[in-house]
């Protein structure tokens, strides 16, 4: 029975791009500010049991042209099952979502064997209120606490119109001193959403292995590169990998010059099609945003404020997307239960949501497809 429901989920949602688009008009017309959507974990397993996760959106007030968001967990309007992401940065919370696409959003699951364990992903279409289980994926993971064993990314391909789901998985132990010449180790997995096939698994693998959200723009797949040398002499921040979705291939693209040597975390955001580095500098408590010029191959500066009230000092900040079409950059807290804007003209910060006071949530920022 779940077989046929997930087939018939898939063929009428996911393998028409174009049915992706006809959303209740009702709901996209009365959002003229973006929509956050809060998930909540029910119950707080380890890192490798599943568990049963609410959906919330979020309600807009706006008075005196400021805007307030709240969002409450018993406005839920599904639940699903999964397993939260633990990160290897020590300072990001711990992620519940891996990722979206269009209106798409994918979480994982974990199934464990003694001492090794096997995942698979979860599809969700918040506004139709519909989730569904991709097949088992057939790569078995050894535990390990260094580095991600696996990182996942759901692209569009225009030419054919389908999703794809990429997972770039690292088989075994990895030692530190081994940690750069690994790529024997990587396997990459291709699923086209909407189909039969099984997992295939390319021969195409990235020269590093790679950690945190796929973001999807201009048609690739882009990760930061997995680090663990954070050597105070290194000049440049992070690489990015790249998958580009038509033609099955990755690509390297160089890591942004370093304003500064205290960068204590960095991760990609999605900027309206367009790929976000950002950085936290924990020592001068400043955070930037660099921006991926596609046509010259390299970081543009978009951004640097301080970390003033209302921001939380020495906590971890994520960056979500544009609040608004001046681009101004809207982001969360480390306990993501409240959001914060930095007006890039006239350097404003300020707080525009709370949420539920829980540690065991995500918040992602969703815009229905135009």
């Amino acid at each position: 029975m779940a077989a046929a429901l997930c087939k018939q989920w898939c063929s009428k949602y996911i393998n028409d791009p174009y049915n992706l688009a006809t959303i209740d008009h009702t709901i996209r017309a009365a959002v003229e500010e973006p929509v956050f959507i809060m998930f909540h974990l029910l119950n707080n397993g380890d890192q490798y049991s599943n568990n049963l996760c609410t959906l919330s959106f979020s309600d807009s007030t706006i008075s005196d042209n400021s805007t307030s968001i709240k969002v409450s967990r018993n406005r839920k309007i599904m639940e699903f099952e999964c397993k939260r992401k633990r990160t290897s940065s020590f300072f990001a919370n711990n992620d519940i979502i891996l990722g979206s696409c269009n209106e798409l959003l994918y979480a994982s699951r974990q199934h464990v064997h003694e001492n090794r364990a096997k995942f698979s992903l979860v599809v969700i279409h918040p506004l139709r209120k519909e989730c569904y289980e991709l097949p088992p994926n057939d790569i078995w993971l050894y535990k390990s606490g260094i580095i991600e064993q696996e990182s996942c990314g759901l692209g569009f391909d225009d030419y054919t119109n389908t999703y794809k789901m990429v997972c770039v998985v690292l088989q075994g132990y990895v030692s530190c001193s081994e940690f750069y010449n690994v790529s024997e180790n990587l396997c990459t997995m291709v699923h086209v959403l909407g189909t039969d096939d099984s997992w295939r698994r390319i021969s195409q693998v990235p020269c590093y292995p790679v950690r945190g959200e796929g973001i999807f723009a201009n048609g690739c797949l882009h990760w930061l590169v997995s680090c663990l040398d954070y050597s105070p002499n290194n000049e440049l921040g992070r690489k990015v990998i790249f998958f580009d979705i038509r033609i099955e291939e990755f690509g390297l693209i160089g890591a942004p010059r370093r304003t500064c040597y205290n960068w204590v975390d960095e991760h990609l955001v999605d900027l309206n099609d367009r790929v976000g580095f950002v950085y936290h500098d924990f020592a001068e408590e400043k955070i930037g945003v660099l921006v991926l010029n596609k046509e010259k191959d390299e970081w543009e500066m978009y951004c640097c404020f301080d970390k003033r009230p209302p921001l939380i000092y020495n906590r971890f900040i994520k960056v979500l997307g544009f609040w608004n079409k001046s681009g101004d950059i809207v982001m969360t807290n480390h306990d993501r239960n409240r959001l914060f804007v930095y007006g890039v003209k006239d350097e404003s910060l300020y707080e525009v949501g709370v949420y539920d006071d829980e540690f065991d949530q995500d918040i992602r920022m969703y815009r229905p497809s135009e």
